[in-house]
């Protein structure tokens, strides 16, 4: 009785696990952001029938309780013909349920008497790069827009703004934590004070692109910049700042900000200011208190002993990102003997458009660093994988980006063998989306990894948890319907495909499936 009993339980189990997969071959038209009945066809994908008949009889109008989710994240965009944004009744309708909006600078051309949209509870707003320079009328426009819903924005993003229109604007916006601007216009230096008071002394999270400042030669108002902000912003959380004005009279200014003693989150980058030297030396002499657990110097040549005074400094530093640096195998060779400890914690490290971290150095950070989680490079030559040799210890990596892997044939199932053992990654990259310095000088003996069935790409078939799939192709072996079939049946979780490469059958069965597919061009040492 227990075993037709269990047979009976199998037998119900199966039947529903082809109810599902019936279900998931279905092809569905390209989805229409306002048509419902799409929106219902792709939401029942992820149900049962059983689920879906449900829902229907719980609530037989479901889908306007749906309908407050869908409306409450909208993309205005005008970078495609015809154009394409929600009817304007559609959108009055729902703008109650709009949080957060995101349009371009070129939207604003559309609304010669001004722009106007009203969210009455909008939280996060962003004005993207318009394909067309910004002019005053956009610049007006952009400023209304935010006037208009200062009282409950809790979030902006903006891709150029004047420190004059800024602090007009942030002054009215009690809600507002989180700022990030692509380009900050000073008129002169006298605008840094009430900066400071207005904004960056109340941010949680404050992101600068870069600062500009009006050539104004000498310093015409030295009394403003000598007055230090008082006391310290015990708010941030998460500061970014990129390029800034290397001046010396700022930089006690930029210094108030940065001894934030609650920040988790800091990135600097300055082409000429030596920001790893000055934190080595903060930390050092314990003026630098914040609790940071993420930490992103880029662009600039530092020494390694800077470094490793920072990590000694910051035991709770778990996320790492020195891109455009000289690390190099002697930085890992110190740090792994002097710190294993805080070495074996991290779980985070970025070493893109970095000249010396060779294939050599990824096979040793890999094979050591046991807690990594996200590692990102952009060009792995001259990998050596020994058969039988080390193995990669990282087996809890959710997120790998090596660009270009370019090794010798007889090395590259030995680099696929050790990607597919990383059965948790979620998100694999290896593919170069820009023109790289050392592309040039690799040798014409090394190739990119073939990923064709029978060439390797059944190495990978492991990785189950995979949702996302960016590679180079060899360009003799393009992807056909049984690589496609392959990916499908093997990596359930596949939502996005970018590969140079890929044959139209095959486009065309992984779009059936919603698996998102880019054909993005790759740069190569002819183009």
């Amino acid at each position: 009785m227990l075993f037709l009993s269990s047979m009976t339980d199998h037998h119900h189990q199966q039947q529903e696990q082809e109810e599902q997969q019936e279900l998931a071959e279905e092809i569905y038209p390209p989805l229409n952001p306002i048509c419902m009945p799409e929106i219902l066809h792709r939401c029942g994908r992820f149900m049962t029938r059983a689920s879906l008949l449900r829902s229907i009889l719980v609530c037989h109008q479901w889908h306007f309780n749906l309908l407050p989710q869908l409306w409450s994240s909208v993309q205005m965009s005008f970078h495609d013909k015809p154009v394409k944004y929600p009817h304007s009744t559609v959108f009055e309708d729902n703008a109650s349920s709009v949080l957060a909006l995101s349009v371009s600078s070129r939207f604003f051309m559309e609304f010669p008497d001004g722009c106007c949209i009203v969210c009455p509870r909008l939280q996060l707003l962003t004005i993207m790069h318009g394909t067309t320079r910004d002019s005053t009328f956009v610049d007006d426009s952009k400023v209304k827009l935010i006037r208009d819903h200062q009282s409950t924005l809790r979030a902006l993003s903006i891709n150029r703004v004047s420190a004059l229109d800024l602090i007009d604007v942030i002054t009215g916006c009690p809600q507002l934590e989180e700022l990030t601007i692509g380009l900050l216009q000073m008129e002169s230096e006298q605008r840094w004070l009430p900066l400071y008071e207005h904004l960056f002394s109340r941010m949680k999270v404050l992101s600068i692109g870069e600062t500009r400042i009006g050539d104004s030669g000498a310093l015409n108002d030295p009394i403003a910049l000598a007055k230090t902000p008082n006391g310290m912003n015990v708010n941030l959380r998460k500061l970014d700042l990129g390029t800034f004005p290397d001046r010396n009279d700022l930089l006690p200014h930029l210094i108030s900000i940065l001894r934030s003693p609650g920040l988790d989150s800091l990135r600097l980058k300055s082409p000429s200011f030596g920001w790893m030297e000055w934190l080595a030396d903060e930390v050092s002499s314990r003026r630098f208190t914040a609790p940071l657990d993420r930490l992103a110097l880029p662009g600039r040549y530092f020494e390694d002993r800077h470094l490793e005074a920072i990590l000694l400094g910051l035991p709770g530093l778990f996320r790492l990102d020195l891109s455009e640096t000289n690390f190099s195998m002697d930085t890992l060779t110190l740090l792994r003997n002097d710190l294993p400890e805080t070495m074996s914690f991290l779980q985070e490290l970025d070493l893109r458009h970095c000249q010396q971290v060779t294939g050599n150095v990824v096979q040793e950070l890999l094979s050591s660093l046991s807690g990594l989680e996200i590692f990102a490079a952009d060009y792995v030559t001259d990998i050596d994988i020994l058969d039988g040799g080390w193995s990669w210890a990282c087996v809890g990596l959710k997120q790998l980006t090596l660009g270009v892997v370019l090794c010798r044939e007889m090395t590259q199932d030995l680099v696929l063998a050790q990607i597919g053992r990383l059965e948790r990654l979620q998100e694999l990259d290896m593919i170069l989306k820009e023109k790289h310095p050392y592309w040039e000088s690799s040798s014409e003996k090394v190739r990119n990894l073939a990923l064709t069935r029978g060439q390797g790409l059944d190495r990978l078939k492991n990785l189950c948890r995979l949702k996302s799939f960016k590679a180079h192709s060899h360009d003799d072996f393009p992807w056909k319907a049984a690589e496609a079939s392959w990916a499908l049946r093997n990596w359930v979780a596949l939502e996005e495909l970018e590969l140079r490469g890929l044959g139209m059958e095959a486009r065309q069965i992984l779009v059936a499936r919603s698996v998102r597919v880019h054909d993005v061009p790759v740069y190569t040492k002819h183009n």
